[in-house]
């Protein structure tokens, strides 16, 4: 089995990945732990002595070996950057389309949960969960909205 967790700078895949690693390890069962970030920290959480996480040479020293490796001989790809481009960069309608879709989609969540919280009931958890989720709906439409906005301002 293959886990992979990715996620925005901050958001915690180290540790989960350094709990989850040392969880299975615990269960008797096999782990290989690869850290294929950047900023490397995923040896010194699970407990790596320093001197021995220092000398480890870390991925990012080799991205230019590792987009090559995966473009391999591929004739439609011409370059590693064409190869990054592929996945990075989308036309204006690809990313107006998203952003409307993405705001259609959370805009009815939004409507949805202020339907629910007047039918939830009256506790304290029932309020906190309510409110989380009217507050993601917001924010992830938010999100959306900006990405229209910016994707319309494109030219």
């Amino acid at each position: 089995m293959k886990i992979a967790f990715v996620g925005k700078g901050g958001s915690g895949k180290t540790t989960i990945s350094a709990l989850f690693t040392r969880y299975v390890a615990s269960r008797g069962l096999p782990v290989f732990a690869i850290d294929a970030d950047i900023n490397q920290h995923l040896s010194g959480a699970l407990g790596v002595a320093e001197k021995l996480s220092g000398s480890l040479k870390p991925m990012g020293a080799e991205i230019d070996l590792i987009k090559e490796y995966v473009r391999d001989c591929n004739p439609r790809i011409a370059s590693r950057d064409v190869m990054v481009g592929i996945f990075v960069r989308f036309s204006r309608t690809v990313n107006l389309t998203y952003s409307i879709l993405g705001m259609v989609v959370f805009g009815a969540y939004f409507l949805y949960d202020i339907f629910r919280v007047s039918r939830s009931e009256n506790t304290w958890e029932a309020a906190v969960r309510m409110t989380m989720r009217l507050y993601l709906d917001f924010a992830n439409f938010f999100i959306y909205l900006l990405q229209y906005l910016l994707s319309s301002r494109r030219r």
